[in-house]
This record gives structure tokens, sequence and C-alpha cells, in this order.
């Protein structure tokens, strides 16, 4: 229920400070428990969308709340452990995370001092039932064959996705799909595999050795 508010509030169906029912006539006319709004009620003012004015009733606030750049910047600066993305909405309405927005989010992470350690973790588990395309802070790359460049990248200890479409036609671009995180030693041997990858018969062939040490 906060969910589907939330968005008639991101759409502006609901507008800056439209009155709300109440919880009762909206338990009411929903079929559900008071306390089932009340909750949602709840969830919904704590991200700062709505505001109660006590016997006035509750509102959509007046101005909404700003998460980027200002409010994730904050969270980034108290060093969390992980970040945890959903790209992709499950259902046609839902928001799903832009280019632009993706951007944005990668730059911040990269310039926040205290995230340096911060794990990415991006759960695209909608992927097969969203309608919007696909988005990464990572990157995809290019590659001759899919199937050997995750061979050869395992070998030299990088771990990488399949990121060729799965479609019954055959024939297209084959990629793979590469997130890169904090590196604990010298970058040049992961650019060489990766560029190994990507042209593997421009490149030396790259020794068969740990990723990390």
């Amino acid at each position: 229920m906060a969910a589907a508010i939330g968005r008639l509030i991101a759409s502006g169906r609901l507008a800056p400070g439209d009155r709300l029912p109440t919880v009762r006539v909206l338990a009411g006319e929903l079929g559900v428990s008071p306390a089932t709004v009340s909750h949602a009620w709840q969830a919904l003012s704590a991200v700062g969308l709505i505001t109660s004015r006590g016997r006035g009733g509750t509102f959509v606030q007046d101005t909404a709340p700003t998460w980027l750049p200002a409010g994730f910047t904050a969270a980034l600066e108290l060093g969390p452990a992980v970040v945890l993305l959903q790209p992709r909405a499950h259902n046609p309405t839902g928001a799903s995370m832009t280019a632009h927005r993706a951007e944005e989010l990668a730059q911040l992470l990269r310039t926040t001092a205290a995230s340096a350690d911060t794990i990415v973790i991006e759960d695209d588990h909608s992927a097969e039932i969203s309608i919007a395309p696909d988005m990464s802070l990572g990157f995809w790359l290019p590659v001759p064959s899919e199937r050997d460049a995750m061979v050869r990248l395992t070998a030299s200890g990088i771990r990488v996705a399949g990121g060729s479409p799965f479609l019954a036609n055959t024939g297209g671009p084959e990629f793979i799909r590469v997130t890169a995180g904090a590196l604990p030693d010298d970058i040049r041997p992961v650019a060489e595999a990766l560029f190994a990858a990507a042209h593997p018969r421009d490149a030396a062939v790259h020794p068969v050795a740990a990723r990390w040490s």
C-alpha cells in the first residue's frame, strides 16, 4: 500500500498539499484493517512523502524529498558496508533506474572517500518481467565470444557475468558484464585481462594466476 501511494505521489496524481483519507475511511474503502493503513502511513511519513497535521489530517508533503545527491551522499559518508540497488522495478508502474541516475550513483561512489570499501550489490531479479531496459553501475564489454571471454577471465581470477541477450535468434553481438569494485593492488593486470578478453587476437597470452593475493 505504501508503495502504491508513493507511486501516485511520484507521478503527480497526488499533488503536494493534497489531503489523504483518514485511516478508518481508507481501511473501509479497501476492506483492510486500520492497522494496515496506519503502517503504510507511517512508512510514507518516515521517508518524507506525507506529513500529519494532527486533527487537521494527513497531507502530501509540500516539498518532495531529494534523495540525490544529498541524501545518498549523506548515507555514503557513514561508510556503509553494502549498498543494495534494484535497477528495475517489478511492475510497469514502478520506478526503474535511468542511465543518468546510474551515472550519478557511480560518481558519488567514486568520489566519497568513506565508501571506498563499500560493496555494491545489484538485485536485478525483476529482469524477466520488467519492461525497463537493463541498467547497471558496471559496464558491458563487447567480446568476440562470451564463453571464451568468461573462461579466459576466470582463469585469471576475474569473475564476470554473461551479458549477451537470451534470444531465439543467434548471430548477434556478444558481451560480458563487468562490475568494477575496489582493487587491493595494481589495476594493470585487470586491465590487461579485460583487453585480452575483448581483443584475443591482439593480446598476448594472459598468465593464469589468482586475481587476489
